[in-house]
C-alpha cells in the first residue's frame, strides 16, 4: 500500500461506479488507511499467536475489544477489512 500507492489508487472505483459507488475521501486516503489497518491486523495476529505460544501457563491474554482476546479481534477485523475492500478488487 505504501510502496505501490499509485497502483492501488488506480484500482479504487471512480465516483458513480456501478451507479451507486460513493465513498467520501480521496483514493490516496483509502489506500493509506487500509494499509494501516492491514498492518495493525497482522500485528494483532502475531501478538496473539506469540502470547498463546509462550504465555499460556502464566496468564491470560488481555481482552482488547471483546472477551475473545486480541488474536480473535484482529482476525475479525481483517475479515471485515476484506469485505470492505472487495469492491475495489472487483472493479
Amino acid at each position: 500500500h505504501f510502496t505501490l500507492q499509485k497502483d492501488y489508487e488506480n484500482i479504487y472505483p471512480s465516483k458513480g461506479a456501478w451507479g451507486v459507488w460513493y465513498v467520501p475521501g480521496s483514493p490516496s486516503f483509502h489506500v493509506q488507511w487500509t494499509g494501516i489497518a492491514e498492518i495493525l491486523g497482522g500485528v494483532g495476529l502475531i501478538v496473539g499467536g506469540l502470547y498463546d505460544a509462550f504465555m499460556p501457563v502464566f496468564g491470560t491474554m488481555p481482552n482488547v475489544i471483546t472477551p475473545a482476546g486480541i488474536e480473535s479481534d484482529a482476525a475479525a477485523g481483517l475479515l471485515l477489512l476484506t469485505a470492505v475492500v472487495t469492491p475495489a478488487n472487483i472493479f
